[in-house]
């Protein structure tokens, strides 16, 4: 049997084990063993973190938390690894591995410390949603034995529900309420996630019709930045050099483009004030217009307008 079906194997076989008894703290240290080993680092610590939790022996905890500690810097969350390892070194003094590991950590962590909270933060999400799924798992072959556990459909329902998938947590829960009609708790969960899910209901209309208006902000945006280039072209253009006319575009095109595609929302600011400031100057300009270039005043009043808006119009909708 190669590595891969070994590690498998000794996957499955926790699996069951923790099904049958889900505080046997050694299945979740062998799943968590398994796991690393397939370089499944998130199950890896999810599983180890239950094993230590559960209570483990002297020489098994020593071990998890070295084993915890390699898969947090495998992840590069090198100061949970350096707990790890310490705590390693703490139960098991003459482990020598992992008092190396504890300084190779500190070395690393010092080079590559940044983000280091955000991906400790993601981390945790993910084994979240590892949990969740692991449950409706086991709930559901809970229901495969006992089709008619209200218990498990209840405890099914509150995971989809804490996934957020409502459609599938009111089925659950109104079989649990099916099951038990006197269980007063498992009605009133079945209440508030109706509740719940009107309520996601709604803010997902909304952000449906936020995207609508949001992708037809933009077109108007790009319509209005297109036709001031448009009437500089036309109009100025016929006045001023080619040099002058280029940079004026860029004045023009540039905050637009800015704010248009930035995702840093100081980035944005400074250049919308920008823009603010070079249309209301060009409206002045056409409000107070040299007998030189009179004509072409209500033409630099729309081009700073269109300007304008444009820039405005593609702050209030920024890029996804």
């Amino acid at each position: 049997m190669d590595n891969d079906s070994q590690n498998q194997k000794m996957i499955d076989d926790a699996n069951k084990a923790i099904r049958l008894n889900p505080k046997d703290a050694l299945s979740y240290y062998n799943r968590g063993m398994a796991y690393a080993n397939k370089m499944d680092y998130v199950r890896s610590i999810s599983d180890y973190t239950d094993a230590i939790e559960l209570g483990l022996d002297t020489t098994h905890a020593a071990i998890a938390y070295y084993n915890r500690g390699v898969s947090y810097k495998n992840k590069g969350i090198y100061f949970k690894a350096i707990a790890d390892f310490e705590k390693a070194s703490s139960l098991n003094p003459g482990d020598r591995e992992a008092r190396e590991a504890l300084e190779k950590a500190k070395g690393e962590q010092f080079r590559h410390s940044d983000h280091e909270n955000a991906r400790a933060w993601g981390l945790n999400e993910e084994i979240k949603k590892i949990k969740l799924k692991q449950a409706i798992e086991d709930y559901t072959e809970e229901l495969r034995v006992k089709p008619n556990s209200a218990s498990a459909y209840y405890n099914r329902g509150m995971a989809y529900k804490e996934q957020e998938n409502y459609y599938s947590a009111i089925k659950d829960l109104e079989k649990a309420v099916e099951l038990e009609p006197a269980n007063d708790n498992y009605s009133e969960t079945l209440k508030t996630t109706k509740e719940a899910k009107q309520e996601a209901d709604k803010a997902s209309n909304k952000k449906r019709v936020y995207k609508k208006y949001r992708k037809i902000g933009r077109i108007v945006a790009t319509i209005l930045a297109a036709v001031s280039i448009v009437i500089l072209f036309a109009t100025l253009g016929r006045e001023l050099d080619g040099g002058a006319t280029f940079g004026l575009t860029i004045f023009l095109v540039l905050p637009f483009l800015i704010i248009y595609f930035a995702d840093g929302g100081i980035l944005r600011g400074i250049s919308l004030c920008g823009s603010l400031l070079l249309n209301c100057g060009l409206i002045y300009l056409s409000l107070n217009a040299a007998r030189d270039i009179e004509k072409y005043a209500i033409h630099i009043l729309l081009m700073g307008i269109c300007n304008m808006a444009s820039c405005i119009i593609a702050m209030i909708f920024p890029k996804d």
